[in-house]
């Protein structure tokens, strides 16, 4: 998970893109997304706040071809 980052406070899960400057949805980043989510459900969270480093909070790119 290098695209991603997980952390936890209490029942709020912290889930950080972390791809900058764009954080560009590539096949890494959504594998990371999924290992992390999966991650995620399997706490007893009671909120998961996404944010990322930098500026973006990502946007599509490398995704050609996949219809998305």
């Amino acid at each position: 998970m290098n695209k991603v980052r997980f952390e936890q406070s209490d029942a709020l899960g912290l889930l950080t893109l972390a791809n900058p400057p764009l954080n560009l949805f590539d096949e890494e980043l959504i594998t990371d997304l999924r290992a992390v989510v999966d991650q995620a459900k399997q706490l007893p969270l009671r909120a998961l706040l996404v944010r990322a480093d930098g500026n973006d909070c990502g946007r599509p790119g490398g995704l050609h071809g996949r219809g998305t």
